[in-house]
């Protein structure tokens, strides 16, 4: 959940200087560990609609 919220709001975070170190990690994280990441994060939601 924590890294989908990044990644969403990642532009907008990453003007803030206390977000924007959150914002690169997210965007320097392997392609595959982050798209992992946010599939759990869409299965964990829907589970709950």
């Amino acid at each position: 959940m924590y890294w989908r919220w990044i990644w969403i709001h990642r532009d907008e975070l990453g003007k803030n200087p206390r977000w924007a170190m959150m914002c690169s990690m997210a965007e320097k994280m392997d392609d595959d560990k982050r798209e992992q990441h946010l599939h759990h994060a869409e299965s964990f939601l829907e589970k709950l609609a």
